[in-house]
């Protein structure tokens, strides 16, 4: 691509097509052309008159929003619309049979990260939280099958089917800081998502279960899913949560460290200016401070 920005859709649409052609044609390197863009893309979300097919393990298809990211600028940020939702989504696992496995334990790992932080976002709801936690069923059984046996269809396809739950509670705005600290790992050092959130998801699981019993009464319920701990004070709770999951994370032999992703202690700074002001920590259980993205990154790295 010519121009500085990259666009980011999930399906192979009219939008996304036309939201590609101004993303390769522009030559101007201000916040004006990603606002253009999604002008652009909303234009063609409403022209839109054929289906739109998913066929990867990414639920951004099957959601209301984009990502753009600008290199020059080191943002990497949302535009979110409804005439955005697909008409129809294909979930078809033969799609995702020549998947890589690192690329496939990635979007599962992001899936996850969607429904965990749905079920106990601020923003959270009864139906959001039934999406999640299905997703949570479906990734628990068949995530790490998915991943080593690229052959098994029925794992792979529900994998599909759990990442389309999973991204729905964040289309009522269920969603939280893991999501504020990859983002700008990714804006910065080019951490794919997916694996930026199995690295954050962890320590941020830690310090939202630890901000009061309503919250830690959220990630119990998961813990029961699981099969974890659900007794014992929040923090107890949060770190038998956290622990499963970077097992999950080592199986699926993914990164557990920002370090070994080319994320630098000095970038901190940058990286926490970057979470402060993503729109995903508006909506966390528990509110955080520079002080406390610096440490999880700290942690994280």
């Amino acid at each position: 691509m010519k121009g500085k920005i990259d666009l980011y859709v999930g399906s192979v649409t009219f939008a996304g097509f036309i939201a590609l052609l101004a993303a390769s044609r522009t030559q101007r390197t201000d916040l004006l052309d990603p606002i253009m863009i999604a002008v652009l893309v909303g234009l063609a979300c409403l022209a839109q008159r054929v289906p739109v097919f998913l066929f990867r393990s990414s639920a951004i298809s099957v959601s209301f929003a984009a990502v753009i990211k600008d290199r020059d600028e080191h943002i990497k940020f949302q535009v979110a619309d409804l005439p955005m939702y697909p008409r129809l989504a294909v979930l078809d696992p033969e799609s995702t049979r020549t998947l890589p496995p690192q690329l496939a334990a990635a979007t599962g790992m992001d899936a996850m990260t969607h429904a965990i932080e749905g079920h106990v976002s601020s923003e959270w709801n009864p139906h959001a939280s039934a999406y999640a936690l299905g997703a949570l069923r479906l990734i628990r059984d068949n995530l790490e099958q998915a991943v080593a046996h690229p052959e098994d269809d029925d794992a792979r396809g529900n994998m599909l089917i759990a990442s389309n739950l999973a991204i729905q509670p964040t289309s009522s705005g269920a969603i939280g800081i893991a999501h504020s600290l990859s983002h700008p790992c990714g804006a910065y050092y080019d951490v794919p998502h997916g694996v930026a959130n199995a690295i954050n998801l962890p320590w941020v699981i830690e310090f939202n279960a630890a901000g009061g019993e309503p919250i830690a009464d959220r990630y119990r319920e998961i813990n029961e899913l699981f099969g974890l701990e659900v007794g014992g004070p929040g923090d107890q709770v949060g770190h038998a949560l956290a622990e499963h999951v970077r097992g999950i994370v080592t199986q699926l032999g993914l990164p557990t460290r920002l370090s070994e992703v080319g994320v630098p202690e000095e970038g901190i700074p940058q990286l926490v200016e970057g979470a402060e002001g993503d729109g995903c920590t508006l909506v966390n259980p528990r509110e955080a401070t520079a002080e406390d993205f610096a440490e999880l990154y700290r942690k994280a790295l």
